[in-house]
């Protein structure tokens, strides 16, 4: 048993520094070859040429000028309607104050 045990400890051993040859001999290969100039061939790659249309001074105030008429316009009729809203609460809570004085809790006691 002790021989066997031995044995195995000793393939073991022998595996180890062979893994380790191995990688001291892949790490010496590496600096070589970073040690090698190495050519590299530059490619030339030419790109789209995006051509942009700029906007004259003109075009720019007359798009903020619509722009601001169309906000204009939006609020008008917002506010429009929240007055329309507005007369409408008023006018049910009108109506509801004229009936609730109208009708008492003690009416119905007599």
């Amino acid at each position: 048993m002790r021989k066997k045990a031995r044995e195995e400890e000793k393939a073991e051993i022998e595996l180890v520094k062979q893994v380790k040859h191995k990688r001291v001999q892949k790490l010496k290969k590496e600096l070589e070859e970073e040690d090698k100039p190495v050519e590299k061939k530059v490619e030339i790659i030419e790109k789209e040429k995006i051509i942009e249309k700029g906007y004259t001074e003109e075009q720019l105030q007359s798009a903020i000028a619509k722009a601001l008429y169309v906000e204009e316009e939006k609020r008008q009729v917002r506010k429009t309607e929240k007055k329309k809203k507005k007369a409408e609460e008023e006018q049910q809570a009108k109506i509801f104050n004229t009936v609730s004085k109208a009708v008492s809790p003690w009416d119905v006691c007599f």
